[in-house]
């Protein structure tokens, strides 16, 4: 068993909260696809872009969580080029 840390985590832990539950990031995936959406077809192109931007953050988050996991036990697979491909857009602008 891993030793909390001075934050009540044990050591491995994802310190996310959403990251240990993909049915919330899928959820808020899907929802903020679907506002970015509604905010395109209402002929708000630059909120649309905001709001997949901030999806895709969202979903960023837990899977660079989980490839730095992976990292430090020396083990990388194609989720490092998917993680790479979404920071390279959004650094982008694209």
């Amino acid at each position: 068993m891993k030793a909390p840390t001075s934050s009540g985590r044990r050591r491995g832990q994802i310190p996310l909260a959403i990251a240990g539950r993909p049915e919330i990031v899928l959820a808020l995936a899907v929802l903020g696809i679907s506002v970015g959406l509604a905010l395109w077809l209402l002929g708000l192109p630059a909120a649309a872009g905001v709001a997949w931007g901030a999806t895709t953050v969202i979903a960023l988050l837990p899977l660079t969580w989980s490839i730095a996991r992976d990292l430090r036990h020396g083990e990388f697979g194609v989720d490092l080029i998917a993680l790479l491909a979404m920071a390279g857009s959004l650094a982008l602008g694209q």
